[in-house]
């Protein structure tokens, strides 16, 4: 059976970020953000800013969220993804991980959800990795990410069910020094901008494209 292949847009998507925090950690692990961004772009940094005798630290973050689970028949069998976004400025390696926040996501309160008690898969166990560390390709153009086992497997978990799962897939964009947790040294070195779901039209958005298989059909037979 041939592969089919579907591009889902974001249901939900924000930018957070929390500047002016007295440490990287602050900045970091804050529990709530100072800023949600729902514009046609959003950046994605940590930074390190100095100013007449004080330093500061920033953190900035692009979350979204997918509805898998409308968009592919039950049944479906997932055999690869990606994601795809449109970078308009780019320094600095990111990385894709999970959050945990499956509805809208204009709470301050989103800023966190990406950082778990334990079982991550970074240094700290406390960041979930959906890709590998990566480079932006260009700017003006899609970055295409392969997606992990991980996020496959959270894909397959909520695609091919009918219980009482969300069937929203939460993907969080950062830079590679948030998932590494290693303070930044100035501040521009790792700063990106992004297109969001706010750009008009779909041209630029960002988007998970699935490979996956029908479900078999049924067949019913009669005994004679």
């Amino acid at each position: 059976m041939a592969y089919q292949s579907k591009t889902i847009y974001p249901s939900y998507d924000a930018g957070h970020t929390l500047n002016n925090q007295s440490s990287w950690a602050d900045a970091r692990e804050a529990s709530a953000s100072g800023i949600i961004t729902t514009l046609a772009t959003t950046n994605i940094y940590g930074i390190k800013a100095s100013s007449r005798g004080s330093v500061t630290y920033g953190c900035s973050r692009y979350f979204s969220n997918y509805d898998v689970k409308g968009a592919l028949p039950y049944g479906s069998a997932i055999m690869s993804a990606s994601f795809s976004i449109w970078y308009t400025a780019k320094s600095g390696a990111d990385r894709l991980v999970q959050h945990s926040t499956t509805g809208s996501l204009g709470s301050t309160g989103t800023f966190d959800s990406c950082l778990y008690g334990s079982g991550g898969s970074n240094s700290n166990e406390d960041m979930i990795a959906l890709s590998a560390e990566y480079t932006p390709s260009a700017t003006g153009e899609y970055t295409s990410i392969t997606l992990n086992d991980q996020a496959l497997t959270n894909l397959k978990g909520i695609a091919g069910t009918d219980g009482s799962s969300s069937g929203m897939f939460c993907v969080t964009v950062i830079k590679e020094i948030d998932y590494d947790d290693s303070a930044p040294s100035d501040n521009t070195t790792h700063y990106s901008t992004i297109h969001t779901d706010a750009y008009t039209g779909t041209g630029r958005d960002p988007k998970l494209v699935i490979m996956y298989e029908n479900p078999q059909p049924l067949w019913f037979g009669t005994n004679f």
